[in-house]
């Protein structure tokens, strides 16, 4: 069963640009992955490998911070933009972050 894109909008509680953006990382990382593991491109470290996931997390920040911004400067209150649904949104990219980054930390120690 797929989901529809308004179902995954409400479910993950991201913006359609921040799932799309994420779904861009995940190709190019699945790409570089498979080049680093069969070892066609020797070059690229575990770090460089990660770099889509760690840019579509800053991408994904950035955007969250601009919509409330604006919306704050227009005197505007959507749901899709409350503090609960921002803080939320950062606690995800913090925490997927914070994984990342210690699984990069792991496969390049070994």
């Amino acid at each position: 069963m797929l989901f529809s894109l308004r179902e995954l909008v409400q479910w993950l509680g991201f913006a359609t640009f921040e799932i799309f953006v994420h779904l861009l990382a995940l190709s190019v990382f699945s790409v570089l992955l498979a080049l680093r593991v069969d070892g066609l491109a020797p070059g690229p470290s575990w770090w460089n490998v990660f770099v889509p996931f760690f840019a579509a997390d800053g991408l994904s920040t950035y955007f969250t911070t601009i919509v409330s911004v604006r919306l704050f400067q227009d005197g505007e209150k959507r749901p899709a933009v409350q503090p609960p649904k921002q803080a939320r949104t950062k606690m995800h990219v913090n925490a997927f972050r914070i994984e990342k980054h210690r699984l990069c930390s792991r496969t390049w120690s070994s």
